[in-house]
């Protein structure tokens, strides 16, 4: 039905009676996206007027459509129609379009006409524009494409494309599901190598078989899920070296010793390649490679694992796509021995008990040693020993060390106060020799050999020059008092007085002495010596190294040393001091047995400054306590050195040091200096020698002398003391005759 578009009045006599009307109407090719137009022109009279005259033409779009010479009354007279074609916008939509329509008389009517632009017809349905509902999708999983088809008449083909791989869908109306589950396998052939991959749908609309508009493409990524495409480790089998399962079993590692074969078969999924078999293991909660073979397929990989020492070995494998499988099934091993290694003291204390004499003792010697057992046989534990003199070529037979002589304690040993024997005789080491000595520990699996060098025995106090000293005692004081001195072991017998316990309570403590030292004290050294009276050779030389800063500050034990002369008088666990207030230090010993009879002997005790004073000591012996009083414990600690002479003094001119046996206990240097003199001595003063370490008590009561002809045969007494420069020691004597020769017993305490 046409519709009026427009319409206008003649422009000359009588017009207003006569109109043009322009009518259109339309057709629409949803194919072709157009509208065909058609229209027509009219002219109308009105009001019972008619009209005549001259041929009149219609003009339609400046187009002639039709002419007239008349129109009666009340009349609608058709003039002619013209038909446009309109394609529409892109989306369908209508533009808009221009129109003018001309009626032209040559009577006096005039002419009349009209124009504009026509708008607002019904937009065509185009092609679709659809929609993915997961542009991210897993491979396996559903996905749906709503076309959102503008037409219900609207058919679609939808076309997957992934890789060289394509999955077409026809006559899709609405929407369609993509179940990719359905060609997985196509699309994990497309990404042998990557995690995921990326691809395009294609829609194209119909309107039945002529396609509307163009194509629509989306793009998704598609993912290789993991747990179903990572690589899979079907088996897995190990075996251990002859040791372990010798020991144990074929299903026991033993740390650090096994040797074990391990074989893994893998697999790669879903068009992946194998790339790596590997072995794994915790470290907390992380996962550390153990060993990795890079493969090139489906293979079973072997790896030798030396000495495992993790205890849960587990089976993985990477494929192309980089996916990794951790497998936590097939552990690997069923038990796991957390052994110990076999280790042997390459520090060990080893030395001569005396300087002088043929015996050598381990006083401590230890080590790790796996106390339990590997499953079939249990762990053991043997320490031998052999020796020779240094400069021989070989070794003696092996000779074991007692078990009673060996501390097990969880997984470490001890071996002390051993002295070493062949089983008839401790005597095997003469002193002026040097020997090496070799501990060799085993256990199951390991033998450790340690060797250590024995030197040859040097005197720790040496009055006499060895084999031309004469039978007569040298002569030495002490605090001024003379006493007749033998041997080196003298020195720590005799003493300015002494006390004795007879028959100690060996489950008590025995006080020894108290020292105290009132508040302007500062610090102090006593040396004293402890022996056993039944048995001549129990006894050691301590010194006890004190200190007080000031008066308003307790007394404290800065050191506590001892110098043991047997090998069965040791006291590192028995002799302690302890602060029982802030002015007062005890001194206790725990007897070893009742026969010991402990004697206590102070030898010196001397202010360490000229600033100090002397304190008192209180000498006991007698009281014996069930436990130790309160307060600061401090226990001696074996420990001495062996002075070098050039660190100790500078020779004088004229003089000729020959023998120099000086050790250092703490601040205390003990020993004998045997000095000759080019030149008799004379009966006047002579500077024998220059000490390096200037003593901090400058008094003679502690320096001891003997004085004797060219042949070393005592005849005179002298003494010594010290020079007003407080380094120089000066040999001074009042008997009648020549000496060329002087044994000074040394003891004082050096800044």
């Amino acid at each position: 039905m046409a519709t009026l578009l427009n319409s206008a009045n003649f422009n000359g006599r009588n017009g207003t009676h006569f109109k043009l009307n322009l009518y259109y109407d339309y057709t629409q090719s949803v194919a072709n996206n157009q509208t065909t137009i058609t229209y027509s022109l009219y002219m109308q009279s009105l009001d019972g007027y008619s009209g005549s005259g001259a041929t009149s033409t219609g003009y339609i779009n400046n187009s002639s459509v039709g002419t007239f010479t008349s129109i009666g009354k009340n009349a609608s007279l058709l003039i002619g129609t013209k038909s446009v074609t309109v394609t529409h916008n892109s989306d369908g939509t209508f533009p808009s379009t221009a129109y003018s329509a001309l009626i032209d008389t040559p009577w006096t009517l005039g002419d009349a006409s009209v124009s504009g632009n026509l708008t607002g017809l019904p937009t065509i349905p185009r092609a679709s524009t659809p929609s993915l509902s997961n542009t991210n999708f897993n491979i396996g999983s559903s996905i749906t494409l709503n076309t959102n088809r503008k037409s219900t008449s609207f058919t679609h083909t939808v076309v997957l494309t992934f890789g060289s791989y394509t999955k077409t869908y026809t006559n899709v109306g609405d929407s369609q599901v993509i179940n990719t589950s359905q060609f997985a396998s196509n699309m994990y052939a497309q990404i042998p190598n990557s995690k995921n991959g990326t691809g395009t749908i294609t829609t194209t609309t119909y309107s039945g078989s002529t396609q509307i508009g163009s194509s629509s493409t989306l793009n998704f990524t598609a993912n290789a899920v993991e747990s179903n495409v990572n690589p899979q480790v079907t088996s897995v089998s190990w075996s251990v070296d002859s040791t372990t399962s010798s020991l144990a079993n074929n299903t026991t590692i033993i740390k650090g010793v096994t040797t074990a074969t391990i074989r893994v078969t893998a697999n790669s999924r879903s068009s992946s390649t194998l790339k790596k078999i590997f072995l794994w293991y915790y470290s907390g909660t992380n996962k550390v490679v153990l060993s990795s073979n890079t493969v090139g397929g489906n293979v079973t990989s072997t790896f030798t694992i030396n000495n495992v020492s993790v205890s849960k070995i587990y089976p993985g494998a990477t494929d192309s796509r980089g996916y990794t499988t951790y497998i936590t099934t097939s552990q690997i091993p069923v038990t796991f021995k957390d052994y110990v290694t076999l280790t042997a003291d390459t520090n060990a204390n080893i030395k001569r008990i005396l300087q002088t004499e043929p015996n050598v003792r381990i006083n401590s010697f230890t080590g790790n040693y796996w106390n339990d057992n590997f499953g079939t046989v249990a762990n053991t534990l043997t320490i031998k020993w052999r020796y020779k003199e240094t400069t021989a070529s070989s070794y003696s037979a092996e000779y074991t060390v007692p078990s009673s002589n060996i501390t097990i304690s969880g997984n470490t040993y001890t071996v002390s106060n051993y002295t070493l024997t062949n089983g008839s005789t401790t005597e095997l080491f003469n002193y002026q020799k040097a020997y090496n000595v070799q501990v060799i520990v085993r256990d199951k699996i390991y033998t450790r050999t340690v060797t250590y060098t024995i030197t040859s025995g040097q005197p720790n106090f040496a009055i006499f020059p060895t084999a031309t000293v004469s039978n007569e005692p040298m002569l030495i004081s002490y605090n001024n008092t003379m006493q007749g001195l033998m041997n080196a072991t003298e020195v720590a017998r005799n003493a300015t007085f002494g006390y004795t316990k007879e028959t100690p309570d060996t489950t008590k403590y025995l006080r020894l002495f108290s020292l105290e030292m009132p508040a302007l004290w500062k610090c102090s050294s006593v040396l004293f010596n402890v022996c056993g009276t039944q048995y001549s050779t129990q006894h050691s030389l301590c010194e006890l190294y004190v200190y007080k800063n000031n008066q308003s500050t307790d007394i404290s034990v800065v050191s506590f040393k001892y110098l043991a002369f047997s090998d069965n008088y040791n006291l590192g666990s028995r002799l302690v001091a302890i602060v029982t207030n802030s002015n007062k230090i005890e001194v206790y010993i725990k007897p070893v047995n009742a026969s010991d009879s402990p004697t206590c002997s102070i030898i010196n005790f001397n202010k360490l400054r000229n600033a100090d004073v002397y304190g008192k000591i209180t000498m006991d012996c007698e009281t014996e306590v069930s436990s130790l009083p309160s307060g600061t414990q401090k226990y001696a600690t074996g420990n001495y050195d062996i002075v070098d002479k050039a660190d100790f003094l500078t020779e004088s001119s004229g003089f000729t040091i020959q023998r120099f046996n000086v050790v250092r206990i703490g601040k205390h240097y003990i020993g004998t200096i045997d000095v000759i003199a080019n030149n008799a001595f004379g009966n006047f003063n002579s500077t024998v020698f220059l000490l390096k370490h200037k003593p901090i008590v400058q008094q003679s009561n502690f320096t001891f002398c003997g004085l004797g002809t060219s042949d070393w045969n005592v005849k005179g007494i002298g003494y010594c003391y010290f020079g007003s420069d407080g380094t120089t020691i000066v040999v001074d004597h009042n008997n009648v005759g020549t000496y060329k020769c002087a044994a000074i017993n040394i003891n004082y305490v050096a800044v």
